[in-house]
């Protein structure tokens, strides 16, 4: 179970094509000093040209035609949750590896469960960078459709996993492979690279294997990271 809980000051939005592939980042929700939030589309970025291109025609509740929001973003991305309500609250907290009772904010929740659902393809990730001290984190490791080598069978919870630069990626010069037994299993996002790389170079990371799921055609691993800051 995780102990420490990030509260991070930024969400990330990302979007993946239903044909699958790339997985884009088109916005970000930011805390302001008056607790408010604001949701912005990331216009005139690489990643959201990109998504454009690919298909992307927003966020349902926010205009693409409007850059900043400001009202009910919260509420939106909640309506992606279960009601706290529900009896099975604690048992959706529990696939994330999340205490109960949540003693963490709303954005913290957010940034933990990534608001995910099976109808579309949208995710939120948090800004690892804006959150302070350690922590721990649960990430989908990407790609694990493409790795040949791969026995799913073989990968536990539980199990040590370990995080390693791949410099002679001829894809993504930042990527960072996630390593079991010897064995790649798939990638971390590419949306956290760029902060992982300096803790992974320093030790500061520890990684196990948190659950699998998914089809015998496409298997699903999340793994927890331990991060000290």
């Amino acid at each position: 179970m995780i102990e420490n809980l990030i509260e991070p000051q930024r969400l990330l939005l990302t979007w993946q094509p239903s044909t699958r592939g790339t997985r884009y980042l088109v916005g970000e929700i930011k805390r302001l000093d008056n607790d408010r939030v604001l949701f912005h589309y990331l216009r005139d970025t690489p990643d959201y040209n990109k998504a454009l291109e690919n298909g992307f025609e927003g966020y349902p509740a926010f205009r693409l035609s409007q850059s900043f929001h400001d009202q009910n973003v919260l509420t939106s991305f909640f309506r992606r949750l279960p009601p706290r309500s529900r009896g099975d609250f604690d048992r959706y907290l529990s696939q994330y590896l999340l205490p109960t009772p949540f003693k963490g904010s709303d954005l913290s929740l957010l940034a933990h469960t990534g608001a995910k659902l099976p109808s579309d393809t949208f995710v939120l990730l948090p800004d690892l960078s804006t959150c302070e001290g350690n922590f721990e984190y649960v990430l989908e490791v990407a790609g694990t459709r493409y790795q040949k080598e791969l026995d799913i069978d073989a990968v536990q919870a539980g199990d040590a996993a370990r995080l390693q630069e791949e410099l002679d990626n001829d894809h993504d010069s930042n990527a960072i492979a996630v390593m079991h037994r010897g064995v790649r299993i798939g990638y971390v996002n590419k949306v956290l690279c760029e902060y992982l790389k300096p803790k992974v170079r320093s030790g500061s990371v520890l990684a196990t294997i948190a659950r699998k799921n998914g089809s015998s055609d496409r298997s699903l691993i999340y793994l927890l990271i331990s991060i000290k800051n």
